[in-house]
């Protein structure tokens, strides 16, 4: 038989077991926070102190066209006015909150992919528009997002036909939003006393369009992207 372990070193190893077990512990309650939408919130909610920034940070079709492409997804962080801030970092960070949690490296496809989608539709379908802020589009997509995502067919989720129903209303609610704001060219929501500011329904289309395919084609099954916790 060979030499049994001195009990000073014993203790040191449960001690070293004990630490890894509590830094994992920790380190999956962290990820359970929705961090990603409380940085990008608190980036939107500080901006306005810096007007210059916001400046530099804008959809600008001429800066754009120069070479400053980080504006395609920068211009969804700044706003014009505080009821358009109000309205649209409160939405994201509810819907945020609800898709991160949920999915998180899903979440983030969508808003990348969103605010990339809206920012080249302006650059390429909306010529007149020459300076774009807000984050209507990447809120309108994960918005149809999570509606889809619920609606979906899943062993993991049984819903009632109540639910269901609740779902699709909001989807109807949704395309009866777009058309109502398309027909008035005025936001539901926010009110602005800027005469040059104008809703883009347009804008939250392409959004609603990138959470339908974000939904529908299930990127955690092609990217094993879902984190499962116990």
């Amino acid at each position: 038989m060979g030499p049994e372990p001195h009990p000073s070193m014993a203790g040191r190893g449960n001690r070293a077991r004990l630490s890894s077990i509590e830094e994992a512990s920790f380190s999956a309650r962290l990820m359970r926070w929705p961090l990603i939408t409380m940085i990008i919130a608190g980036a939107c909610v500080a901006l306005p102190r810096w007007p210059t920034t916001e400046q530099f940070l804008q959809f600008d079709r001429a800066a754009l066209l120069n070479g400053q492409i980080w504006r395609l997804l920068t211009c969804h962080l700044a706003h014009w006015s505080a009821s358009h801030e109000i309205w649209s970092v409160g939405a994201f960070a509810v819907l945020g909150m609800l898709g991160e949690i949920r999915d998180r490296r899903a979440f983030a496809i969508c808003c990348i992919a969103a605010a990339l989608a809206c920012s080249l539709a302006l650059l390429l379908f909306w010529p007149d528009v020459q300076l774009y802020r807000g984050m209507s589009g990447v809120d309108s997509a994960l918005f149809i997002w999570l509606v889809v995502f619920n609606l979906r067919p899943s062993s993991d989720h049984r819903y009632s036909a109540a639910h269901k129903i609740a779902l699709v209303l909001l989807l109807i609610a949704f395309i009866a939003k777009v058309a109502w704001e398309g027909q008035t060219h005025h936001s539901l929501f926010v009110v602005s006393d800027q005469s040059s500011f104008v809703s883009l329904p347009g804008v939250h289309a392409v959004g609603g369009a990138v959470g339908i395919c974000v939904g529908m084609f299930r990127p955690r099954s092609f990217f094993q992207l879902e984190y499962r916790y116990n």
